[in-house]
């Protein structure tokens, strides 16, 4: 009987202590406070934040993002695959990591995305390789020189990247299958 009576006042504070939180986050690029409520899913709440945003970012909150291996920021970009911010590309980039290798959940859906990336940006995945200097390109060459996924039409790709008339995009058709 003590022990019910026990567990039932546990499940009353706790109760009143999660319907009490009021939940923000600070987007300290928008200087806008973003709430959550507790009946919101997070990605969710994120997703109706970044729709009223033209052309802005769809990582939120990047300060608080561990990139490497962070399947969290690879399934946000294949979800807005179509609508993506070089920021965005930047952020997808820094993800990649040599520590990743043994992750293999990371490695193959990540690749299936670099792909997408590099066919629809191919433009800014270059100048974001060539400018940002933290990026383990070594760790992105590797990839590229592995496609998972059959359906992704090669030729199509280097041509794409020929047109940019790019050293750097000349060396990623040389390392693509």
């Amino acid at each position: 009987m003590k022990k019910s009576s026990f567990y039932l006042i546990i499940l009353l504070f706790s109760t009143i202590f999660t319907l009490s939180c009021k939940n923000t986050i600070k987007n300290k690029k928008y200087n806008k406070n973003i709430s959550i409520s507790e009946n919101q899913d997070y990605n969710n709440n994120t997703k109706k934040n970044i729709k009223s945003m033209k052309n802005e970012s769809i990582l939120v909150d990047t300060d608080t993002l561990k990139l490497p291996c962070n399947l969290k920021v690879v399934r946000m970009i294949d979800e807005n695959i179509n609508n993506l911010t070089k920021n965005d590309i930047q952020f997808f980039l820094m993800t990649f990591h040599k520590k990743c290798n043994n992750n293999v959940e990371y490695l193959e859906y990540s690749n299936e995305v670099l792909f997408a990336i590099l066919n629809n940006y191919p433009k800014e995945v270059i100048e974001i390789m060539k400018e940002n200097k933290k990026l383990d390109k070594e760790t992105i060459f590797n990839t590229l020189s592995s496609p998972v996924n059959d359906k992704i039409d090669i030729l199509e790709l280097k041509n794409k990247l020929k047109i940019l008339n790019d050293s750097l995009a000349n060396k990623i058709i040389k390392i693509l299958p």
